[in-house]
């Protein structure tokens, strides 16, 4: 089976943009501990939330989702996961 890579398919490869940080910023709790406070209230590991935030990979659903629940609940505003990972810059 061939490994794919970003010369094969570079739309598959594109990378992705986010907000996880500009959240972060804002939700008292995330400001000092950020990655690993975070991670450990999202029930995710902190490799994942690493991931999502460098935007070099397309997150997993899942793992978007637990950490939008995780900064809903600090911030106490509801944020449709749209507004966290997008592929466009705009």
């Amino acid at each position: 089976m061939k490994r794919l890579s970003a010369r094969d398919n570079p739309d598959e490869f594109a990378r992705v943009y986010n907000r996880v940080v500009s959240f972060m910023v804002h939700a008292p709790r995330y400001s000092i501990q950020g990655i690993a406070r975070l991670a450990a209230d999202s029930g995710v590991s902190r490799t994942a939330v690493s991931r999502l935030i460098s935007g070099h990979r397309r997150p997993a659903y899942l793992v978007v989702l637990r950490v939008v629940a995780s900064l809903e609940r600090d911030l106490g505003v509801t944020i449709d996961p749209r507004e966290i990972v997008r592929d466009d810059p705009n």
